[in-house]
């Protein structure tokens, strides 16, 4: 039998009845009158009841439906009356239950659905004979607006919380859709947009306009603030470049490399880097210099200055030397001591001074180190000279002897200048000179260790030399208080 349904649309009005709040159901009110193919009314003489199948297609004929149900519907003298998105699923297709497949999707689900922008609507009835197969009623009816369904385009009022991100497409809001100055600060609530409001990394520099973001619409605690002064601007507090928690005014992360450029956007620069256990104070090229001073960059004035080929000046800008001071005479270097007497190094008129604080304080020469060191000479505050001899009792004061291999011409024993020509290398000299040594007097201690005794003194021949010598008394002119002395 051929069913001839008569549809009657009576709510297809605004989308919003279909938008799923508690108010408003999802549900689309249809109506249909149904004749054979005879014209006859179904349910005629009395209501039937019959399996009704819609079905939402995106074309007009063939295809497969993207949502379907099936719903038992009383009729009445040809009519009836559905919700459809109120029935049963059907089994391989999308629809609101079960037998459905899973997902189920409500009728909103699918008319909001942006895949689905045109849809047909197919109706199948069942004729109450079961050995035909129903057929589609054809044509498929379009889904269209009521006349107040238009106004749904427009929004006249957002429920709290009813938008959601996944009712916004990516980049469906753009500048074009609001129109210009429409959203002002008077269209926003107080405190209406948080930071959880705003996607990661969604609203970029580019989205803002120029002074639209003033301070008090930023959250100090979360971003930090700087103030504008006049000259620039300022914040209290510690700052990190690299780290979320600065200990220090400025703190950059503890991770090796350069730290600051001065002067350069990339490779060689004027700037600060980190190495392990070192910090490096650069220039770009080897020609270029560090200087240190005081004033400001364009009224410098240098106090030192390091070379890029690693000379030093101090008090000068053109050092010669690994380490070189001003042309001026005094003070050059101090070892120990703040001010006034000093131990420490100068410069008079052609005279470098090697000094320490007082006459009661040495001058030691030697090796190894401070803390572990082995003298060979030093010289006393007081002037005298000490060759390893560290208390020295004149003003040269030589300990130790060497023996050396020389050739020996004359000496001088108890016996007299003797004249001799031979190579020695068995006597010990604390003191060794190329040429001749003068003085007034000379003082020859006779220590019997350093001896060898050559033939015993005759007692005899000694005492008779005894005799012959003529001892004479005097007196100072101004009498002394000591006894007489006599000359030998």
């Amino acid at each position: 039998m051929k069913l001839l349904p008569t549809i009657l649309l009576l709510a297809l009005g605004a989308a919003s009845a279909l938008a799923q709040t508690p108010s408003v159901p999802s549900y689309l009110s249809y109506q249909g009158r149904v004749t054979d193919s005879s014209g006859v009314l179904m349910g005629n003489t009395a209501p039937v009841n019959r399996t009704v199948q819609f079905k939402l297609y995106t074309t007009s004929t063939g295809g497969t439906a993207i949502w379907a149900e099936t719903q038992v519907a009383t009729i009445s003298t040809g009519e009836f009356s559905v919700l459809i998105g109120n029935g049963a699923g059907i089994s391989g297709l999308t629809g609101p239950a079960a037998p459905a497949v899973t997902p189920y999707k409500t009728l909103a689900d699918v008319l909001n659905s942006t895949a689905s922008l045109t849809l047909y609507l197919g109706i199948t009835v069942d004729d109450g004979n079961a050995s035909t197969v129903d057929a589609e009623v054809s044509p498929r009816q379009q889904l269209v607006a009521g006349a107040y369904a238009f106004r749904a385009k427009v929004a006249e009022s957002v429920a709290t919380s009813a938008i959601t991100a996944s009712m916004i497409g990516t980049s469906e809001v753009g500048t074009n859709a609001i129109q210009a100055s429409a959203v002002t600060n008077v269209k926003i609530a107080d405190s209406a947009i948080t930071s959880a409001k705003i996607a990661a990394s969604n609203v970029m520099a580019s989205n803002l306009a120029s002074g639209a973001v003033t301070s008090d619409k930023i959250d100090a605690s979360t971003v930090g603030l700087w103030s504008v002064s006049s000259s620039g601007i300022y914040r209290g507090g510690n700052v990190g470049i690299g780290t979320n928690a600065p200990g220090f005014p400025l703190n950059f992360a503890d991770v090796l490399g350069d730290k600051i450029s001065l002067y350069g956007n990339s490779g060689f620069h004027f700037g600060f880097g980190i190495q392990p256990s070192l910090l490096q104070i650069y220039t770009s090229v080897n020609s270029s210099d560090v200087a240190f001073g005081y004033g400001t960059s364009f009224n410098f004035t240098e106090t030192m200055r390091v070379k890029g080929t690693g000379l030093v000046g101090i008090g000068t800008a053109t050092p010669a030397f690994p380490l070189s001071f001003a042309n001026t005479l005094g003070d050059k270097i101090a070892l120990w001591g703040q001010g006034g007497n000093h131990y420490g190094f100068g410069i008079q008129g052609a005279l470098l001074q090697i000094h320490c604080d007082s006459a009661g304080a040495d001058i030691a020469f030697g090796y190894g180190s401070s803390a572990s060191f082995n003298e060979v000479m030093r010289i006393k505050g007081s002037g005298r000279v000490g060759i390893n001899n560290s208390n020295p009792q004149a003003p040269l004061h030589v300990s130790g002897y060497v023996y050396d291999y020389f050739l020996l011409n004359a000496y001088i024993d108890q016996g007299g200048a003797r004249t001799t020509s031979q190579y020695r290398q068995d006597l010990a000299h604390s003191i060794i000179s190329d040429q001749r040594i003068r003085c007034s007097s000379l003082d020859v201690v006779s220590d019997a260790r350093i001896k060898k005794v050559l033939n015993l003194s005759s007692n005899k021949a000694d005492l008779a030399t005894l005799l012959r010598i003529q001892i004479t008394d005097y007196k100072y002119i101004d009498e002394p208080t000591l006894e007489p002395v006599r000359d030998l």
